[in-house]
């Protein structure tokens, strides 16, 4: 049985998936809570409940495979010229394409006087996008693309050369 204290890092972790933050948040010592969230993650009642949890978020998220790869796709293929008009002038955010809104991270609104003295406040609008390439590099890996491996053979490098080289006509 779980404790209201670990009940509620365990919801904390949830939102960030971050042990040491989710404790602190959680009420555990602030100076120990990278050590306190490591005991809590360890143990299996703890993992079981965040594994039940994350399935549940999934389910209501209906979020799966296809989708997030469908999602990397669009932030892949993103065209910056979605966010201009015909005459080159940035659209109101309501004509933005759907797929292109998706991958926007960040919009900064800026107000000031761009011309001193004219009385006027102008807006400036900065966008900041999702990096193409941590998409990319997690369909690969979904996908098989791309492995995560190490050569751990052992040997001297007369050994090793031997026996990464095939002759050409063999």
């Amino acid at each position: 049985m779980l404790t209201a204290k670990e009940q509620r890092f365990i919801a904390e972790y949830l939102v960030d998936l971050i042990g040491s933050e989710a404790a602190k948040r959680a009420g555990y010592a602030p100076r120990s809570a990278k050590v306190t969230a490591s005991r809590l993650l360890a143990k299996p009642a703890i993992k079981a409940a965040i594994a039940d949890e994350q399935a549940a978020q999934f389910q209501r998220l209906q979020l799966d495979a296809d989708e997030a790869t469908r999602l990397n796709a669009e932030i892949c293929r993103f065209d910056p010229i979605a966010l201009t008009d015909e005459a080159g002038n940035f659209r109101p955010l309501k004509d933005i394409p759907a797929d292109a809104r998706r991958c926007i991270r960040r919009i900064r609104v800026h107000k000031t006087n761009l011309t001193t003295g004219d009385g006027q406040t102008d807006r400036v609008v900065d966008y900041e996008f999702y990096d193409k390439h941590p998409a990319l590099d997690r369909d690969y890996r979904r996908m098989g693309f791309s492995k995560e491996r190490v050569d751990m053979r052992v040997g001297t490098l007369a050994e090793l050369v031997a026996a990464s080289w095939k002759p050409e006509n063999e």
